[in-house]
């Protein structure tokens, strides 16, 4: 069997069916071969899913992600070194799939926001609000102003991609306010340290 695809690769016939006469839609591949062959990866892929790994079959190592950390690595490699070729494949799913991409980043940051919250306890750190909609991340050493300048992003991804940093912490949007309107302390544990 070995020689048989070594063969065929080196006289640029098809791996599969070892067709010398068939045009070829890749370089391993011909036209017969290839859209079988994609159906059966998507297949393979649609099965390890649906068991909650990566579609390379690779645990999911990061909360949210739908891609491992090698596929995750490898897809931004990929994208860094054919910005163009991307750039052109994103806007064209676009075209294909209107409304597709707002559904999808909302579903991925919708999880990415879930997580961490989950991890940093799911209630604020000062008055003890729960609903989630109310709960949002706050700076605890009040640098976020200085974080928002060097990364320009989601984040709730960024803070998953460094493991969860001590230097976050949930506050509802009152006392993320308050607090920052009272110069770093929120109003709530103010009025605690005037009755004491």
């Amino acid at each position: 069997m070995r020689e048989a695809y070594q063969k065929a690769k080196e006289n640029g016939w098809c791996r599969n069916c070892h067709s010398p006469t068939r045009e070829m839609a890749t370089s391993c591949l011909c036209v017969v071969c290839h859209p079988k062959a994609l159906k059966a990866y998507k297949r393979l892929r649609d099965r390890r899913v649906s068991k909650g790994l990566c579609g390379c079959g690779g645990i999911l190592d990061i909360n949210g992600r739908i891609t491992c950390s090698a596929c995750l690595a490898e897809n931004r490699a990929w994208h860094k070194n054919h910005r163009d070729k991307a750039n052109k494949r994103h806007h064209n799913w676009i075209d294909a799939h209107p409304g597709k991409d707002c559904e999808y980043a909302k579903k991925l940051h919708g999880n990415l926001r879930e997580a961490v919250l989950v991890r940093y306890g799911k209630r604020c750190n000062c008055c003890g609000e729960t609903q989630p909609k109310f709960l949002q991340m706050d700076h605890i050493n009040n640098d976020g102003n200085q974080h928002r300048k060097v990364y320009k992003g989601y984040i709730y991804r960024w803070i998953v991609e460094h493991n969860y940093p001590d230097t976050f912490q949930v506050l509802c949007a009152n006392c993320n306010w308050g607090k920052h309107m009272n110069n770093g302390i929120c109003p709530h544990k103010e009025a605690i340290c005037q009755t004491l």
